[in-house]
């Protein structure tokens, strides 16, 4: 069975290939490129499953078991075994971290391409957005792209997991103790280099909350902890400050000791108090000049990446730095503005304290930047060493693929066709983007057509 309402109608063993991790330099020889291929990182049973939630609907699938989670997705065998990494090193990193326990039976995950493929999977009335943890199903639902075409992200994928590591670890924890929990894990987290980097402004969510100050909400400490489950659900507003204490809890470094003194001792305001050494009063101060700084940096960064205005866009990028010292995400986003402005030098200073700090979510981003700023100045050589680097750094990426296109355009520049074939068939072998990347695709094909007839 896979979800409610399918019902399997064949299956089969098979075996599937695909392209090796991306740091490994694809081997080929001299005169002929030829696509590699490696085992995927999970078991594959393949399946073709029947939809009964629909009149002629049919889901295509596969499912992949992995050491705490069984996947079943239509998508790209390649994709998922960079979902099974993700997915799989957020476990071990939240073991004994942040929960004492894991669990034994597999966590299933059910991941569609679309928000509205879970929609219609499930069926049940219930508005699906990011995705849901059903705890009588032990199953996670969701889904790689929103209806609008913009990402889910991993954030969602962890967030749904969390949410079954809270029933795992905690008794009838209130409803804001696990999204506060949930949203603080999961959001704006990546793993990165085998490590989990978690702790960060969620942009859209504060900006939902900046909003919300604005028109008069001034966050209690004692009204969110005493929020009934009622309460909670009647307004999705209420995540938003939520989150921001358990970020502010985080920060000021005590969120482990409240994590295990809720789980004993209770989740009221005593609790809270106690191990925070302060007051009802004391504690809304301090969260509120926090949300004024930390989480405020994260809403300007939000307003910057959606404006069009090149130089309202910098300036909030710029405010946002000021109010959070050290945002790499803010700093990222400063050097973008300042490539686009073709101040490579600029750029490059911007990014250098995100090189510097290494085990952060922007730090393959950066290298990737490096890169793009060395070859757009036709410093291929330095290019490919950033490119590389950033391939190294891309495990946990779904776009590490791409990569390969461009240190493969990097070899070429340098005049060594031979190593620009390797690159451009490992692009191909890895990329399961075909219709997004058609353009690469055809350039890649051509080039390698051209090649092998030389």
């Amino acid at each position: 069975m896979w979800g409610r309402g399918i019902t399997c109608v064949r299956e089969s063993r098979m075996s599937w290939m695909c392209a090796g991790e991306m740091g490994v330099g694809p081997a080929v020889t001299a005169r002929r490129a030829h696509l590699l291929k490696a085992g995927v990182h999970c078991r594959m049973r393949a399946f073709v499953c029947l939809a009964a939630v629909s009149a002629g609907s049919w889901l295509y699938g596969a499912r992949y078991e992995t050491g705490h989670f069984v996947i079943d997705s239509p998508l790209d065998a390649r994709y998922v075994a960079v979902m099974e990494r993700n997915v799989e090193g957020y476990y071990s990193a939240m073991v004994g971290e942040w929960f004492s326990a894991g669990w034994d039976r597999p966590l299933t995950i059910v991941y569609l391409e679309r928000q509205a493929d879970t929609q219609k999977l499930l069926g049940n009335g219930q508005k699906i957005y990011y995705g849901i943890y059903m705890p009588s199903k032990d199953t996670v639902y969701t889904h790689r792209l929103m209806d609008d075409g913009s990402l889910s992200g991993w954030g969602t994928l962890f967030h749904e997991i969390t949410h079954h590591f809270v029933a795992v670890n905690f008794e009838n924890a209130p409803l804001w103790f696990n999204e506060g929990l949930t949203c603080l894990l999961s959001e704006q987290s990546r793993m990165v280099d085998g490590r989990l980097c978690m702790g960060y402004p969620n942009p859209w969510r504060e900006a939902a909350l900046r909003e919300m100050i604005g028109k008069g909400y001034k966050a209690d400490v004692g009204e969110i902890v005493g929020m009934s489950d009622a309460a909670f659900r009647a307004d999705r507003n209420s995540y938003h400050p939520v989150r921001a204490l358990f970020y502010w809890l985080y920060e000021t470094g005590v969120l482990k000791a409240y994590i295990a003194a809720a789980g004993k001792d209770g989740y009221g305001l005593a609790v809270m108090e106690r191990v925070c050494g302060s007051t009802r009063g004391g504690m809304n101060a301090a969260l509120g000049g926090f949300i004024e700084r930390d989480c405020f940096a994260g809403a300007l960064l939000h307003e910057a990446q959606r404006t069009q205005d090149a130089a309202a866009k910098k300036a909030m990028v710029f405010e946002a730095m000021q109010l959070k010292p050290g945002y790499r995400a803010a700093e990222l986003e400063a050097a973008r503005c300042l490539f686009r402005e073709k101040d490579y030098a600029g750029s490059a200073a911007m990014l250098a304290g995100i090189l510097q700090a290494g085990a952060c979510p922007e730090y393959k981003d950066a290298l990737n930047l490096r890169g793009v700023l060395c070859y757009v100045q036709r410093k291929f050589g330095e290019a490919a060493e950033w490119y590389a680097a950033a391939a190294e750094a891309s495990a946990y990426s779904e776009y590490a693929y791409q990569n390969s296109f461009w240190l493969a355009n990097c070899w070429l520049g340098l005049g060594d066709r031979e190593k620009a074939a390797e690159w451009f068939a490992h692009f191909l072998a890895n990329n399961w983007e075909q219709e997004q990347t058609r353009d690469w695709v055809a350039r890649s094909r051509e080039f390698l057509e051209k090649y092998e007839e030389e």
